[in-house]
């Protein structure tokens, strides 16, 4: 077993990580996962016109005894890692204006406010 998957799988879970450590980094993380969830996108859209052209031309040449057939099995992984690549975009976008750890100072009148409350 090659070390590549390994090291690849290393890398994802720990730019995840730092996406949700701070606000400031998770922008990074991002944009990293717009450009992600685009060319994923962008590849499911390529692919199934690219399948739809080819079976076309291949249809309309009888002569080469030539079909097309794009596999089920295919054609639902390519648009469920492009359906999952935008969500992970959502997510981490979220990530950006909400779900963070850093607390804000409370202010000297919400202490008073809580304090008398006692």
């Amino acid at each position: 077993m090659t070390k590549q998957p390994q090291l690849q799988r290393l890398r994802t879970l720990g730019l995840g990580w730092f996406g949700h450590i701070r606000r400031r980094n998770s922008w990074i993380i991002g944009i990293i996962s717009f450009f992600a969830g685009f060319f994923t996108t962008l590849g499911a859209i390529v692919s199934t016109v690219l399948y739809a052209v080819f079976r076309s031309v291949f249809e309309g040449a009888p002569e080469f005894n030539i079909r097309a057939h794009l596999g089920e099995q295919m054609y639902a992984f390519v648009w469920l890692s492009a359906g999952f690549s935008v969500v992970a975009f959502i997510v981490n976008a979220a990530g950006c204006c909400a779900c963070t750890q850093r607390r804000l100072p409370m202010r000297r009148r919400e202490k008073e406010v809580l304090e008398k409350r006692r």
